[in-house]
């Protein structure tokens, strides 16, 4: 017998952060985030049903119909309209689709979400499976004039999976904070150069 509502509730409440985690595990168990569903989480965690709807309606992974998460979704943000979503959403009406928020795929529009998997592609023949594109090589790194900082490993084959973020340094920084008292983490952000601006580290 699978969980009940009150069993994933319980599970994830009392974890940090549960909100997301545990809106996935309605939304994959049932493969949409029903109304009961939705009341039920809004008792469970204490939050406003107003704020829990814009959490919910934020996400483009998450659906609010019936099998709506094995169903097509279609981006139907600016760029994507511009390039024929609401022809190629209406060409996937027949397989049950809806529309989606922006999925931050503006540089491949049209993107199609069905379960986990994106296609991409401006007509229902034409979809296919693409990763999103690498952001090209910066000049000034190759220079020696900057140092790439958010970029610096994404380029490492596998980069796109844990293990392959884990083995550049990904968690890295986590790691030390589970290492550190709290008065110790606190110290530490508020030292760095882009961290809070307290009137200790105003005064030097």
């Amino acid at each position: 017998m699978g969980s009940t509502n009150g069993d994933l509730i319980r599970a994830w409440r009392d974890q940090e952060a549960p909100l997301l985690p545990l809106l996935h595990a309605f939304h994959e168990r049932d493969g949409f985030l029903s109304d009961e569903a939705l009341r039920e989480i809004a008792d469970g965690l204490s939050i406003p049903i107003a704020e829990l709807y814009g959490t919910v309606t934020f996400y483009h992974h998450l659906s609010r119909v019936p099998s709506g998460r094995e169903a097509p979704r279609v981006c139907t943000g600016p760029i994507c309209c511009l390039n024929g979503a609401n022809e190629l959403l209406e060409a996937l009406r027949k397989d049950g689709a809806t529309s989606m928020p922006c999925s931050g795929r503006c540089d491949q529009p049209v993107p199609v979400l069905i379960a986990d998997r994106t296609l991409v592609g401006t007509s229902a023949d034409g979809l296919r499976a693409q990763p999103s594109p690498l952001p090209p090589d910066n000049p000034a790194v190759a220079n020696g004039d900057v140092e790439e900082c958010l970029f610096a490993s994404i380029r490492e084959p596998g980069r796109a999976t844990i293990d392959g973020y884990v083995s550049t340094g990904g968690y890295e920084g986590l790691r030390r904070a589970l290492d550190m008292l709290p008065e110790q983490v606190v110290e530490q952000v508020a030292a760095s150069p882009y961290g809070p601006k307290t009137e200790s580290t105003i005064n030097g």
